[in-house]
């Protein structure tokens, strides 16, 4: 759908959407999502809330299309009400932007609509928004990093995140008691162990999640070589005490003794590291 000019935007996208929310904040949102979309200034909401390909379908199609449409509505609403708590700290960021930068916040607000009228889980809308505080906030302003980012919170679901966030707190917070544990998370999903290990197993080939094996089996290959070599050496010298009994031989110690580390074990990667501090941790308020 071809977006029209109108003389009614006078302000970058993402600061009219702000007052758009802001002015109606008292009233729970409501209504909002509604008058957006008819605003002309706003059409770039409407469509992305105007998907009607169901209506193709006689019969079903229009309970589709009307069901697609409320739940996108819904999701609009919610996004404007998450946008509405953390507006002070959005607008004090793009005070200090320029406005190149403001041109690419305005890009990646589009993106942000698009992704959260769209999700089938809600509860990520807030974490969309989250990721979109510290876009705001960051010195450089890239859109093609946040679609990467965007486009990655699209596809895991909220045990994905779960499963994400215990290894990050594994890594970084392992003492912290009010974390969820391994078995909070099978109980809360209704999973088994196997279809946990399926998800971590999934998270890594999104780059979420890394194997340690490789990074071990390089410090155990070295071990073993330097090894390798103190035995080469105390065999000479006891071939040497052997011919010559005034020389002494070099005791092999206790150190050489080698304890492969080496094990099939996932971690959280640097990518996922970015990932749970950029959408999922309130590090980026």
């Amino acid at each position: 759908m071809k977006i029209k000019k109108s003389g009614a935007i006078k302000t970058f996208l993402t600061e009219h959407i702000l007052n758009v929310a802001t002015d109606n904040g008292k009233n729970m949102l409501k209504e909002i999502a509604q008058e957006t979309i008819e605003n002309e200034s706003l059409e770039i909401v409407s469509s992305v809330v105007s998907d009607m390909a169901g209506s193709m379908i006689p019969a079903v199609g229009p309970a589709i299309s009307t069901y697609r449409t409320e739940k996108k509505l819904h999701n609009i609403r919610l996004t404007l009400a998450e946008l509405d708590k953390k507006s002070n700290i959005i607008i004090e960021n793009l005070s200090k932007k320029s406005v190149e930068n403001k041109i690419e916040i305005d890009k990646i607000m589009e993106l942000l609509l698009e992704k959260a009228s769209r999700t089938s889980q809600e509860e990520k809308i807030a974490y969309m928004v989250n990721g979109f505080i510290h876009i705001t906030k960051s010195e450089n302003i890239n859109y093609d990093i946040a679609y990467l980012y965007y486009d990655t919170l699209d596809r895991i679901t909220l045990l994905d995140i779960a499963c994400l966030n215990l290894s990050y707190n594994f890594n970084y917070y392992p003492l912290d008691s009010d974390g969820k544990s391994y078995k909070d998370i099978l109980d809360e999903f209704n999973i088994d162990s196997s279809q946990y290990t399926a998800v971590r197993e999934n998270l890594e080939r999104m780059g979420l999640l890394e194997n340690q094996y490789d990074e071990h089996m390089e410090k155990d290959f070295k071990n073993v070589i330097d090894a390798i070599n103190e035995l080469y050496k105390a065999v000479g010298t006891m071939q040497d005490s052997l011919t010559n009994p005034k020389k002494k031989f070099t005791k092999v110690k206790s150190s050489t003794k080698v304890k492969l580390k080496a094990k099939d074990r996932l971690k959280i990667s640097k990518f996922g590291r970015d990932f749970v501090k950029y959408f999922l941790s309130s590090e980026s308020h």
